[in-house]
């Protein structure tokens, strides 16, 4: 009997000095607590899991231990376009190659087209020039222009060119006697670069708005080369008649056609 006493004494001896040996601790775990790998004594709490959310081409992770949960996400795909190949718009992943334009050829209408998204390229086909400005009149030679002593014996001849108005004003002359009409007055540029100064010399019936809905446009003009105008120095010559070769429509001195 006087040996329980003992026995307990010994005990709170080793409770009180511990377990009698230098702890080797392995670090906490996602799921167990910081640990001594001889007496198994554990100290604080377990990290728990660091969780990276599951993407289209993996599952849910613990970026510390590797863990997974659940499945990966499936792509969400917006269909290929003419400039953009299949892709995810989750993750952003491509798949395959853009489908590329289904080009439709320009028409007098419309310019070249793409059937599938409706991308345009350049500007519609310009009407061809009708055979009268070309083959009854004189087409001008442009170097012709560049000494004005040169051109003396084009006085009078009718000269063909393409390029497009610029800005058309009105010259009210209505109270000259040599001129009871409004005359019109543009600048027209022509495929070379060239500046002509145009005399529209119809009559006051002719809206000034028929002709600065040209400006512009693709014209092919003829007109009565008249020499250099006094006041720009430019090459001048009277408008005869005006072929819109965007709308294919003409208008000229004697038949005055809508546009």
């Amino acid at each position: 009997m006087r040996k329980i006493p003992f026995i307990i004494i010994l005990a709170c001896a080793v409770l009180l000095i511990g377990c009698g040996h230098e702890h080797q601790w392995i670090d906490a775990t996602c799921t167990e607590p910081k640990t001594c790998s001889k007496c198994k004594k554990t100290e604080g709490e377990a990290l728990g899991h660091e969780w990276i959310e599951a993407t289209c081409t993996e599952a849910k992770h613990c970026s510390r231990c590797g863990e997974t949960e659940g499945e990966p996400l499936e792509h969400e795909w917006v269909e290929a376009t003419c400039t953009e190949a299949r892709y995810c718009k989750v993750c952003g992943r491509t798949d395959g190659e853009p489908l590329g334009h289904d080009w439709m050829d320009a028409t007098h209408e419309a310019p070249k087209t793409c059937r599938r998204c409706g991308e345009t390229e350049g500007k519609p086909l310009l009407y061809d020039t009708p055979a009268g400005f070309t083959v009854e009149h004189v087409f001008g030679d442009y170097s012709k222009f560049g000494n004005k002593s040169n051109i003396s014996w084009l006085q009078g001849v009718n000269i063909w060119l393409n390029g497009s108005f610029e800005n058309i004003n009105t010259l009210d002359r209505s109270e000259d006697p040599d001129y009871p009409m409004n005359e019109y007055i543009c600048e027209f540029t022509d495929q070379d670069g060239n500046k002509w100064l145009m005399e529209l010399d119809f009559d006051y019936y002719t809206p000034i708005e028929k002709y600065t809905d040209l400006c512009n446009h693709s014209l092919s003009v003829l007109g009565l080369f008249n020499g250099f105008s006094e006041e720009t120095g430019l090459p001048a010559f009277i408008m005869e008649s005006i072929f819109d070769r965007e709308t294919g429509n003409t208008i000229d001195s004697q038949w005055y056609k809508d546009i």
